[in-house]
């Protein structure tokens, strides 16, 4: 019983330490996003800097609203 708890423990610290090792990599590449925006935003501007953070988000979650407000920015930078 003593090594099936072991076990079992042992199986638990495993995906903390997976779900741990994968919330870094996501706020590494949150950070690494961020910092690309800011020299964007420093060499070609505000709306240049704001469509290429929104080109490096999910497009899952953005609404339509968005999506729109996005074209509609490309074609005023372009």
């Amino acid at each position: 019983k003593a090594g099936k708890s072991a076990q079992s423990a042992f199986n638990k610290e495993q995906k903390e330490a997976e779900r741990q090792a994968e919330q870094y990599a996501r706020k590494m590449a949150d950070l690494s996003v961020a910092t690309e925006v800011q020299k964007v935003r420093a060499t070609q501007g505000e709306k240049a800097a704001e469509l290429y953070a929104a080109a490096h988000e999910a497009g899952t979650k953005w609404t339509d609203e968005q999506r729109k407000a996005i074209r509609a920015s490309s074609v005023a930078l372009a």
